[in-house]
């Protein structure tokens, strides 16, 4: 018998008062899938369709997995840096941290994506 599981799920969203920016709302892995290549697929997907939507900046909130996005070419940048209707979303309770990266071209990308895990 065959079970269906989901392996990896994303979320990015721009934002409407200034659609330079985008948010990566959720990005998870199935643990039975971990280390196969699937977060670095469903992050290269999404920088992929927000580049083509005219975003210059992708940007997330972590509490745990900070080092796996710095390896992936995001920084950590103060909440301050981020569009005004998410400063003012912010959840102080949850102790995040603000991480963006930039998106220029899609070659660039592939450029980035070589060195994943290396």
């Amino acid at each position: 018998a065959r079970v269906a599981a989901v392996a990896a799920a994303a979320a990015a969203a721009a934002h409407p008062a200034n659609t330079e920016w985008a948010e990566l709302g959720c990005l998870a892995v199935n643990q039975k899938f971990r280390n196969l290549g699937r977060g670095e697929a469903m992050l290269g997907y999404l920088q992929r369709i927000a580049l083509k939507q005219g975003v210059r900046y992708l940007f997330c909130l972590s509490t745990h997995t900070m080092q796996w996005f710095v390896e992936r070419g995001f920084k950590e940048v103060p909440l301050a840096q981020l569009p005004e209707s998410r400063i003012q979303a912010f959840n102080w309770k949850r102790n995040s941290k603000c991480f963006a990266k930039t998106l220029s071209s899609d070659r660039d990308l592939d450029a980035q994506e070589l060195f994943w895990g290396a």
